[in-house]
């Protein structure tokens, strides 16, 4: 299954690029977004994901082929969500199981939409080819999911 993993690659094409995560991390958006920070604003939320171990945001991913299914997909989002104390908060077994699933499919269309060793990045509520100098940028938005405090998952 191809998904995205945190890379150093391209670091500091943008001046407001950071990586706090381990190159080769599992990734996936922030639980929560602030709704009114610009993409480049000081949070960062809305131009980076968070690896899945260290719950720490990376502005650069890259598209790895992995030896996972959907139940490993899920089994790792359901333990990273459960580490960081996020599935302690909804209420309902149900719907925090059918979070863990919504995530665990967007993640893996997500990184279906690019090929192996492409490197990403996350611009609001797009994913897109990181752009080397000189190089077009090539927008992929992604769909929106209903998350359980209304949320969008790229938003």
């Amino acid at each position: 299954m191809r998904l995205l993993i945190a890379t150093p690659e391209t670091q500091g094409n943008r001046t407001s690029d950071f990586a706090r995560c381990r190159p080769g991390e599992l990734v996936m958006p922030h639980i929560h977004a602030c709704p009114d920070e610009p993409v480049d604003g000081g949070c960062g939320c809305r131009r980076s994901l968070v690896g899945f171990d260290s719950h720490q945001g990376v502005t650069t991913f890259s598209v790895a082929d992995l030896p996972l299914g959907m139940d490993d997909l899920a089994e790792a989002v359901r333990g990273s969500l459960a580490a960081a104390g996020v599935l302690d908060a909804i209420e309902d077994p149900e719907v925090a199981e059918r979070w863990v699933a919504d995530i665990a499919w967007e993640l893996m269309q997500a990184g279906a939409r690019f090929a192996v060793g492409e490197v990403v990045e996350r611009r609001g509520p797009t994913l897109q080819v990181r752009a080397r100098c000189g190089d077009a940028v090539q927008p992929r938005s992604q769909p929106s999911i209903a998350r359980p405090a209304g949320q969008r998952l790229w938003g």
